[in-house]
């Protein structure tokens, strides 16, 4: 769809999520016989988005990023693909959180640790 001139960055659904946010969602498998039947691991459709100009900064409705998704669903490896593209680690939703704050709130120690990797600290902290 997307050699066929698919809109890489186009929002769906209720809430304008883009193809990349509906894709950070998604681990890889970690079964070969899951892969199998999958299909292509959710890094190298990102990467493919990218590549074909996929915004990786873009928001949907409530101003949540790719990142963010990632974030909420404890995906470490998509949120330092993402990082690595761009993505703002210290952009804010509407409801004034950012992706460590949403990792912080589920609990997700391995996209806390990812983000932290990532995330300047804010002078309040670093004292």
């Amino acid at each position: 769809m997307i050699e066929a001139g698919a809109d890489v960055n186009a929002p769906s659904g209720e809430k304008g999520l883009t193809p990349l946010m509906l894709i950070a969602i998604h681990k890889k498998s970690v079964h070969r016989e899951q892969h199998v039947i999958e299909g292509a691991e959710p890094g190298e459709i990102a990467n493919l988005l990218i590549a074909k100009g996929a915004e990786v900064n873009a928001t949907d409705t409530a101003d949540e990023t790719a990142l963010m998704f990632a974030a909420a669903n404890n995906n470490a490896a998509m949120i330092g693909l993402l990082i690595q593209a761009g993505a703002d680690p210290l952009a804010v939703a509407s409801d004034d959180r950012v992706a460590l704050d949403i990792a912080r709130e589920n609990r997700h120690d391995e996209a806390e640790k990812a983000l932290r990797l990532f995330t300047p600290r804010k002078k309040s902290e670093a004292q």
